[in-house]
């Protein structure tokens, strides 16, 4: 059984142990929908790169637009987008998009997309207490901020060198 999901790569990121967090926009023919992130069954729910193929071994990459056979929605906490794969299929690249055409998928949170009041050794505002991510319904947005700032710095363990 199963069913497909057609998203745009919006995220393609390094996941312990192995493998990788790929994460999109569901792509309807009404449109951008909900987020989706593809999961395996494994304990981190990681992305291993044979099962993140296209037939004809290429990677994905941000701004592709790919369908996936999933098997069933996966929530975990507050990562309600959650569908495990069905590994024995390749992903199916359909096409590319352009930043100008994901204008439509921006989203306003109405609010501080995430809870700041918890803060690491180096950052501000830049973690969420476990005991708190029942109450959260999704982790992914994609937002245009109207004022960014980038700080590059070199960061260390909590108490490590750099």
């Amino acid at each position: 059984m199963g069913y497909m999901k057609t998203i745009v790569c919006l995220a393609n990121s390094r996941k312990p142990p192995s493998g990788r967090c790929i994460a999109g926009r569901e792509v309807t023919s009404a449109g951008f929908g909900d987020w989706i992130r593809p999961v395996s069954a494994r304990p981190a729910q990681e992305i291993s790169e044979e099962e993140r193929r296209y037939e004809d071994g290429r990677d994905p990459k941000l701004l592709d637009i790919i369908t996936i056979k999933m098997t069933k929605p996966q929530p975990n906490l507050h990562q309600q987008e959650n569908h495990l794969i069905d590994a024995n299929y390749y992903w199916t690249w359909e096409r590319a998009v352009s930043w100008q055409d994901l204008q439509t998928a921006v989203e306003d949170p109405a609010g501080p997309p995430w809870l700041n009041e918890s803060s690491s050794f180096h950052g501000r505002n830049d973690r969420v207490p476990e005991d708190r991510l029942g109450g959260m319904s999704r982790s992914l947005y994609l937002i245009q901020p109207s004022n960014l700032k980038l700080i590059v710095a070199s960061e260390g363990g909590d108490f490590g060198p750099a």
